[in-house]
This record gives C-alpha cells, structure tokens and sequence, in this order.
C-alpha cells in the first residue's frame, strides 16, 4: 500500500467516494487528467500547512491509502503533490482510512465505518 494522502473534495461526491472506495479521475487546471492528492497524513499536513489558523467550514478532506503507485512529479514546482495518470472519468481505487472537516475534526458519512488511521 502507498500513502498516506489528502484529497480536498472540489466538487462533492463525499458519500459516493466512501461507500464505492475509489476517487474520480477529472482534468486538473494544469490540462493535466489523473487524481491528485497532496502526500502525507491529515494531522501532518493539517500541521504543517497551517489549515487551523484559517479554518474552512465548507472544507472536506479525505485520507486514503492505494496500492497504486502515484507519479512522483506533479505540476511544476509543487512535490507535495502527488498526482495518478489516467483519463478523466476513470477511478482511482482507495482505501479510505478519514474524512475531517475544515477544523480538523473527523466526519462520520453515513453508516460507513471508517477504520482509525494506524
């Protein structure tokens, strides 16, 4: 297994990506089409990236682990992102180990039980 990494949903679909375990392919601002993520843990990053001092209501964050290897270079100049070539509208399985809001706390969806991060 690879990971961990955060994607931010953009355009919702949280309840589908943790019941169907996978992550939408779509075509990123660079023209680039993959899945994109931003390496590392959500505490990690919810640290490192300062997102408590601008807490976002409206923010979802979900964690994952693939056994998919991602390419290692994302767009120019930005390593921690982490990017998984494919053509738009194709999946990306996951395995989904937390969603949190944008003030850090954990997101319970549904009736889906979602495992503790190890």
């Amino acid at each position: 297994m690879f990971g961990p990494y955060v994607h931010s949903l953009n355009k919702g679909g949280l309840e589908d990506i943790v019941q169907s375990k996978r992550l939408l392919s779509t075509e990123g601002r660079y023209g680039d089409e993959g899945v994109r993520a931003l390496r590392g843990s959500f505490r990690e990053l919810y640290v490192r990236n300062n997102w408590g001092l601008r807490p976002d209501a409206s923010r979802i964050y979900v964690e994952f682990a693939t056994v998919h290897e991602p390419n290692r270079g994302g767009p120019p100049g930005i390593s921690a992102i982490v990017h998984w070539s494919m053509p738009a509208g194709h999946y990306l399985a996951i395995r989904v180990t937390g969603v949190f809001d944008g003030f850090g706390e954990k997101v319970v969806v549904g009736r889906v039980e979602i495992p503790a991060t190890p």
